[in-house]
This record gives C-alpha cells, structure tokens and sequence, in this order.
C-alpha cells in the first residue's frame, strides 16, 4: 500500500494547503528572517504549492526549526480530534477493515509505504489487532533498530501478523538528541529544546535530511517493499514524492502488476504517471460531481459511473463487500 496525505484528509488531518495557511499565521520570523519569510509567503500566493515555495526559497535554520514545530503541532491536533472520536465510537478506519481482509491469507505481512507524518495507519493496525512495525522498538522510549517485522523474535508465534510501515517522511512522535539514536515519545511529554522533531519537511532540506537516520534505513526498506511488490493499491497519493514514485514506476514497468489507485483528486503526477503507465492491470477512481469516474486501458479518458463511491477506501470496500 501507498499512502499520501489524501488517505488522511478524510479523517481530518489537513494536507499541504491547510498546512501551508497554518504556517503563515502561527510562524514568527525573526527580525533577520522578515524578507525571507515575505518571499515565501509571495511565492506561496503566485503558485498556491507550498513544497515549490519552499524549494524556491532558502530559509534559515531558526525558521526551519519553526516550520517543523509548526508541522507537527498541527498534525498532532488533527489527530487528537480525530483518535477521540475513534475512540468514542464516532469514526471508523476503513485500512481496519482492510487489513482483516487481507490477513485472511497466508501472507503474515503487509508493507505500507507513506509520505504522512500521522499515525492514522498504526491505529488501524491496532484497532484490527495486529502489530505494527515501524522500525521503532516497543515501549515508553521506543529505541531506533528498523528492521523487517519477519526478522524479529515476533515470527516465533504461530499467529504472528504484522503491518510494517515506512514511514519516508518521518512521524510527529520521531525524535533525535544531537548524535543520540533516534527515539519515539509520548505526545503528553515536555519535549526538551535540543530534541529535534523527525519530520521531513516540503523543500531543499528535503533532500539532505533523509541520508541521515531514521530516514536512510526507512526508505531503504520502503525500496525493498515497492521493488519486492506484486499489486500496488495507492490511496491519496499524487505521485509526486521521489522518494517513493521512481521504485514503483520501474516496478510497474518491469512487472506490469495490479495497481489500484483512489484519490478524491487524481493529482497531475498521477495523471502524468495514468498517461505513461495504463497497462491491462491499472485501474485508477477519483471523485466526480456525485459519482465517481474510472480510468484503464480501455478507457484512458475516463468512464463515468453515476452515485457510485469508489473513490474513497470506505466506498470502494462497501463495493467489494470488505465492511468487517
């Protein structure tokens, strides 16, 4: 599974323009900081994208120290509302549903690979009561070792399944003290000042941060999983990443496996990736007017399908009968 920023919106988590607003009002550039700080936010009104905004623009190691914090602050919200209302009973996880589903096989892993800072994919984990690996050891203090959930003294169990996610863009509970090894911490906790937040944010720092750790054992096991892949389902994801996209295009393009791909809106990145890649195996759904519109080979264009939900995980399981 390939999991963007969309699989999450539809729990509440705000996605890049929600962050991008959260950014200008709750940021405060220091006095040095001020021009920098203006042409990001001209640029982020000229072209409405704020990973090109930040990669046109260099700022500050206080202003990206801000713009972590910042991140993260506002994903940790999000998901406060969202895990109350899980836990009332209010909202369902429809990767839940899917993960029983798939799990009724022989298969005793499935690999998730997301750009998301949230959690929303180990508490479906849990909430279908499975494990869930995400390279981090169990615990208060959870210790950085990152190896596959099938290597682990977990496989001792005969019942042993296990959801491993790869996180390539870190977690909002992901911390590093200087040169110590990574940790993972409660959200009540005071975080000291010389802990830095794991978060891989849009832009140039993009690129340098993740051949450091966590990031470089994490995307390596992700290649492992888009190389190793024999279907793809892809919700919510723009095709956009570098990080992800090259290992599941070359994939695509040697094995020629099943992929699903759902979104609310086919971003240009899958549309790019739809108009080079539609081989018999593809079927692409994304919402239109009050139905849903479908892409394959036969239909590159798109065939309409009125009052049908198959553009959502929740609409598309309903369809296939995976409710439970």
């Amino acid at each position: 599974m390939v999991l963007g920023s969309g699989a999450s919106c539809a729990y509440g988590i705000r996605g890049m323009n929600g962050l991008a607003q959260h950014l200008i009002e709750t940021v405060a550039p220091a006095k040095d900081d001020g021009d920098t700080w203006e042409a990001f936010k001209s640029e982020l009104n000229q072209h409405s994208d704020l990973e090109e905004a930040l990669q046109k623009v260099t700022v500050s190691n206080d202003l990206h120290r801000q713009i972590v914090d910042r991140t993260r602050e506002m994903i940790l919200d999000d998901e406060r509302l969202f895990y109350d209302k899980l836990l009332s009973g209010e909202t369902a996880l429809g990767l839940s549903h899917l993960f029983r589903h798939l799990f009724r096989t022989t298969h005793k892993v499935v690999e998730v690979v997301t750009t998301n800072y949230d959690r929303l994919v180990e508490y479906a984990a849990c909430q279908s009561k499975f494990r869930c690996n995400t390279g981090f050891s169990e615990g208060a203090l959870r210790h950085f070792h990152c190896q596959k959930s099938d290597t682990s003294h977990y496989t001792r169990h005969a019942n042993f399944r296990c959801v491993d996610v790869w996180k390539v863009h870190g977690s909002i509970d992901w911390f590093q003290d200087g040169s110590a090894s990574p940790i993972g911490i409660f959200d009540h906790a005071v975080v000291p000042e010389t802990f830095e937040p794991l978060l891989v944010t849009p832009g140039v720092a993009k690129y340098s941060r993740t051949h450091q750790e966590p990031f470089r054992s994490v995307i390596s096991f992700a290649d492992s999983a888009l190389s190793g892949a024999r279907g793809f389902l892809c919700i919510g994801y723009g095709f956009s990443d570098d990080h992800i996209e090259p290992k599941l295009i070359q994939r695509s393009a040697d094995l020629q496996p099943p992929i699903a791909i759902i979104a609310r809106t086919l971003r240009p990145g899958a549309k790019d990736f739809l108009s080079k890649h539609l081989h018999s195996s593809v079927v692409a759904f994304e919402k239109e007017d009050t139905g849903t519109k479908a892409y394959t080979s036969q239909h590159p264009n798109g065939v309409f399908f009125p009052n049908e939900n198959l553009w959502s995980l929740e609409g598309l399981l309903n369809k296939l009968r995976i409710q439970q």
